[in-house]
């Protein structure tokens, strides 16, 4: 996360551009990718690199981190 931005406005950023990102929850011991879809009422929609929708509270992500993606269909089968 850049240290000028805090953790909203960062987040704010992965959903706008619809960014590849790599987090950590809370309540689990690893990290997570995928890419950030939505921002509404304080939780992040996230889908992962196996298709599932994901919601998790803002207040629950310890590390988020935004990663370069080469293509937008990242996640599609070659």
């Amino acid at each position: 996360m850049h240290n000028m931005m805090n953790k909203r406005q960062f987040i704010e950023m992965t959903v706008k551009e619809q960014r590849s990102v790599v987090f950590k929850v809370n309540i689990q011991d690893e990290f997570f990718r995928g890419v950030s879809k939505e921002l509404n009422e304080g939780c992040l929609f996230v889908e992962t690199e196996e298709g599932i929708n994901i919601k998790i509270e803002m207040d629950d992500i310890i590390e988020i981190y935004a990663i370069k993606s080469s293509s937008p269909g990242h996640f599609e089968a070659n």
